[in-house]
């Protein structure tokens, strides 16, 4: 129902179409507008100021009505934490910094972790989903799996 009204978009990063507009005329005289935006070129506000001058222009609306649209603001100074040449960061920030690679030979040896690979046939993967009605496959799994676990460790059933 959705591609009736705002058309479908082939791919969703770059490069792709950055606008779709999509006009469709209904029989009871209405018109509906559809609009795919990608959000690399327009966020929520600039969405809608847009939209506001495409209706302002199709009123036929000029510059001096008092219902045209105010022209966008561009100055980014506005967002700016800090004034002036005060913009320096004071603080150092470790969250924003990548981790370091651990060395090789520390993880190999104090390490605990243990993994397996658990293969399932067709088979089984069919028999456990029927037990869960209407799971995915990858729900399914997970959830023996989590089954599992709980009972290798020993905890009570509601835990």
């Amino acid at each position: 129902m959705r591609d009736l009204f705002v058309p479908p978009t082939p791919a969703p990063h770059p490069p792709c179409a950055l606008l779709f507009a999509q006009v469709t005329r209904l029989r009871c005289g209405g018109v509906v507008l559809g609009l795919a935006l990608h959000h690399f070129v327009v966020d929520a506000r600039s969405a809608a100021h847009f939209v506001e001058t495409w209706a302002s222009i199709a009123r036929g609306d000029d510059d001096t009505a008092a219902h045209a649209p105010v022209p966008p603001c561009f100055d980014h100074r506005l967002l700016a934490a800090r004034p002036g040449p005060a913009r320096a960061v004071a603080f150092d920030h470790p969250e924003y910094k990548p981790e370091p690679e651990p060395p090789v030979h520390a993880v190999a040896a104090g390490s605990t972790y243990a993994s397996t690979i658990i293969t399932l046939t067709k088979a089984q993967v069919s028999a456990l989903k029927s037990r869960c009605a209407g799971a995915s496959t990858f729900r399914a799994v997970t959830a023996l799996v989590w089954q599992c676990a709980c009972r290798a460790r020993s905890l009570p059933p509601d835990a």
